[in-house]
């Protein structure tokens, strides 16, 4: 009874497995038998490029910079007495306005006056004193020294000694010591001059160092002094220029916000390029009342145009040094040679004539994307 029932399960089993494997059969013939979707071909798009062609030509350059404005004509006053500094016509204070000529500084000059006028005195004595040696042995010569002794004022500056006539004569007066004491006083003359500083031209008092009654000594600062209508402009500009640039280019000056502007001229160029920040300075000099020293402008500077270049939006750069071209409908990446970087733009070589380059940006650009070219013009810098 058993084994009856062992074999009638075996039975089953086989007939289920038979019945799977004829369903399997039927299923994969009814699945071969539908018809198969028609493939997808894919669909090539091609994005729409604003391209210009190059021709290579001289770019004008303008190089923009800036720095602080400084008197041209600047007189930095010291002392080379002592004294006490007497007040002035006119108050000694910063901003104070002189003519030229007139009176800033008095130092007291009393003592060294006295000085000099016994120096004077002595002098006008020896003079006298030689007179009869001079009859005796030199007598065509006694009016000339008559008239000189007659013609000296001891309240005024000694005046030119005769010429003498014989070289025995110049060493009579040599050795009576006339011409050293002359040279003396003549000295003692000039140093009372600096007791008194005038104005060498019209300007104003930009420094003052001391106030009336202060004791003044030899090489002491005293104050500052310039001229207001003729300034300079120290520029540093970018050593990559130095040989785009002369004296005698015109500057346009303009304050920051650019409501007024001023012409200048490139009047010195140093050489000397620092070596810190690789810039070497300019002076452009610039006649203009309403400027003030110690301003701060803005110069454009016209420079020796750039040969064989092109002018193109800054945005374009990749890397900072390749543009995109076209080529056979496909970008390419090539290298250029920035020259120079204005804020909008930057002048470029390295392209040749009739490359055709991307104009203008194309969002998610890469090399050998597929493009199509848009109304191609020629940058021709205009």
């Amino acid at each position: 009874m058993k084994s009856d029932m062992i074999n009638k399960r075996k039975l089953i089993l086989s007939l289920a497995g038979l019945l799977v494997i004829v369903l399997g059969f039927w299923g994969m013939k009814v699945l071969s038998g539908r018809k198969k979707p028609p493939r997808r071909e894919a669909v090539k798009t091609q994005r729409a490029a604003f391209v210009e062609v190059v021709k290579n030509h001289d770019v004008p350059l303008k190089i923009t910079t800036s720095g602080s404005v400084i008197a041209k004509d600047r007189l930095i006053l010291f002392s080379e007495v002592q004294g006490v500094f007497m007040p002035p016509a006119k108050a000694f204070k910063t901003g104070q306005k002189y003519r030229k000529g007139e009176v800033m500084i008095r130092i007291n000059k009393q003592e060294f006056l006295a000085n000099v006028l016994a120096k004077r005195s002595a002098f006008l004595s020896l003079i006298n004193a030689i007179l009869p040696d001079i009859k005796f042995d030199y007598p065509q010569s006694l009016a000339k020294w008559k008239n000189y002794l007659a013609s000296i004022d001891v309240h005024k500056n000694l005046p030119p000694l005769p010429r003498t006539d014989s070289e025995k004569e110049k060493n009579f007066i040599l050795g009576k010591s006339v011409i050293t004491n002359y040279y003396s006083i003549k000295n003692m003359e000039t140093r009372l001059q600096k007791y008194t500083i005038t104005a060498p031209y019209d300007g104003v008092l930009v420094e003052a160092s001391v106030t009336p009654g202060t004791l003044i000594n030899p090489g002491q600062k005293l104050g500052q002094f310039i001229k207001p209508d003729v300034f300079e402009v120290e520029l540093n500009v970018n050593a990559d220029f130095q040989d785009f640039l002369k004296t005698g280019t015109p500057v346009r000056l303009h304050r920051i916000e650019g409501k007024k502007h001023w012409t200048g001229k490139v009047v010195r160029i140093n050489d000397r390029i620092d070596r810190a920040s690789q810039t070497f300075k300019i002076f452009v000099q610039c006649t203009a009342p309403g400027l003030k020293e110690g301003e701060y402008l803005e110069a454009d500077i016209p420079a020796k145009p750039v040969s064989q270049a092109i002018e193109v939006p800054n945005r374009l750069l990749i890397h900072n040094n390749s543009l995109f071209v076209v080529e056979n409908g496909h970008l390419q990446l090539k290298k250029v040679q920035v020259v120079y970087a204005n804020i909008n733009t930057v002048i470029v070589r390295g392209l040749e004539d009739g490359e055709t380059y991307l104009a203008k940006p194309l969002p998610n650009a890469f090399e050998g994307m597929e493009v199509e070219i848009m109304n191609p013009t020629e940058n021709t810098g205009k």
